[in-house]
């Protein structure tokens, strides 16, 4: 759900490279606790990365994103699909 709602695929040069989660209304402390989150559960690496002097979540290695992308893909809504890349 939080994908579909704040998420978005990062393409650099029209090529996906990696996922936003836009968690920008979490402090710091939270943000670095969901990035823990998703290393331990799932073994997805992420970064925090500022955008607008705020923090969110970005997962950019490749095996964390086609991680990332597996474990969602089941749940994402058809019209929301195109977040994916």
């Amino acid at each position: 759900m939080w994908f579909m709602d704040d998420g978005n695929a990062v393409y650099q040069k029209k090529k996906l490279c990696g996922y936003h989660i836009n968690s920008q209304s979490f402090t710091y402390n939270e943000n670095l606790l969901i990035s823990k989150v998703l290393k331990d559960l799932y073994s997805i690496e992420s970064i925090l990365e500022k955008n607008h002097g705020k923090f969110r979540i970005a997962i950019y290695r490749q095996n964390s994103r086609e991680t990332f992308k597996r474990l969602i893909s089941p749940y994402v809504q058809e019209s929301m699909k195109y977040k994916l890349g």
